[in-house]
């Protein structure tokens, strides 16, 4: 992006746009252990879900 001129801001949005999808949802990170960033957060919600589901809220005390 940085070596790019754009002749209108919407080309320049345009562009971004595409960018931004390619990034976060098509191109895999080796940080996110080589998944996308979208599909990776997915994932740790569906986990943070299910261990919140199986972790006891209350605790009782006889």
């Amino acid at each position: 992006m940085n070596e790019q001129w754009f002749e209108a801001l919407q080309k320049a949005r345009s562009a971004i746009t595409l960018w931004r999808h390619d990034y976060n949802e098509v191109r895999p990170h080796s940080s996110c252990q080589h998944m996308p960033p979208a599909k990776f957060a997915e994932l740790h919600r569906q986990r943070a879900g299910d261990a919140a589901q199986t972790i006891p809220t209350t605790t009782e005390i006889n």
